[in-house]
């Protein structure tokens, strides 16, 4: 039989980092926090690092709610944690992460809102971290992590306005393209519950898609249309109200020209099940008659 190789010796035992996660000086938390995540997404790390969790939480983000750049090194090393690492991520949803993150590192979503150029970016790290951990909670065997994202009106308000986040900086897009991308994740995980689905539509997940499609950011705009191709089917009232947005419309109809083969196909399958059905062909040809009056396609 083969001998299956040994893992690499780790650089970094869980109570080492639990040490360091508590120490008074705030830079050698950072740093242990830092590491932990970079280290996390390139070493499989073992189960003994799930107890981690608590610390991160308990020392580094309830604890140090002045210091962002700590806050942000925490939540990269959970994000880390949670995606790769056994046992990690019930241990976050059972220290209740996402009201802590919200609550301690995000001012309850109001960090969305705060500027790269105030602290250095710090507050918008954290904002795209947590996004990261909210993320990869949700990718268990069980709801625990969508019911815990939905559970917390806050953090859905904050994924919201992350995806609908204006600015131009590096931060600002990975702001956009982290909420979005949840945002269809939750959606398609609601795809069995008309209740639940209806209510997050509800509640702004399909102004979401329809904002995201007219962004001028492929990566931004194709998670919009997966968003749509998701929610469509389910809901004519849902097809009406996109056919007749006649800037949504006209998007739809140029990205079909799209050199991303990705953005390409979803919105060539999006235009086609719009002008085909009987019921809102009539405003997607109202939409193309407007465009061509009117010039150029409108990509606000």
């Amino acid at each position: 039989a083969m001998s299956v190789a040994a893992p690499p010796s780790l650089p970094i035992t869980p109570d080492d980092v639990i040490r360091e996660l508590a120490h008074e000086d705030d830079r050698v938390v950072i740093q242990a926090a830092s590491a932990l995540g970079a280290l996390a997404v390139r070493v499989p790390l073992p189960p003994s690092f799930a107890p981690v969790v608590d610390v991160l939480v308990r020392e580094v983000l309830q604890k140090l709610t002045t210091n962002k750049r700590a806050q942000a090194a925490a939540l990269a090393g959970l994000a880390g944690l949670i995606a790769t690492v056994d046992g990690a991520r019930a241990a976050a949803l059972s220290a209740n992460v996402i009201h802590a993150t919200m609550t301690h590192a995000l001012d309850h979503g109001r960090a969305v809102d705060v500027d790269d150029s105030e602290d250095d970016g710090a507050t918008a790290s954290c904002c795209v971290n947590a996004l990261d951990c909210f993320r990869f909670l949700q990718n268990g065997e069980d709801d625990g992590g969508l019911k815990a994202t939905l559970g917390d009106s806050a953090c859905v308000e904050f994924v919201l306005a992350c995806a609908k986040r204006d600015g131009s900086s590096e931060l600002d897009a990975m702001k956009r393209v982290g909420g979005v991308d949840l945002v269809v994740n939750i959606a398609q995980q609601l795809t069995e519950d008309e209740a639940g689905f209806d209510d997050f539509m509800r509640r702004g997940a399909f102004e979401c898609f329809t904002s995201a499609l007219r962004r001028d950011d492929d990566d931004v705009a194709v998670r919009g249309c997966i968003g749509l191709a998701c929610a469509l089917p389910r809901r004519r009232a849902l097809r009406t109200q996109l056919a007749s947005d006649g800037n949504a419309v006209r998007r739809l109809a140029s990205l079909m020209g799209s050199g991303d083969e990705d953005v390409k196909g979803f919105a060539s399958g999006l235009f086609r099940a719009l002008a085909m059905d009987p019921e809102t062909k009539p405003f997607v040809e109202k939409a193309l008659r407007d465009g061509a009056g009117g010039g150029a396609v409108d990509s606000a």
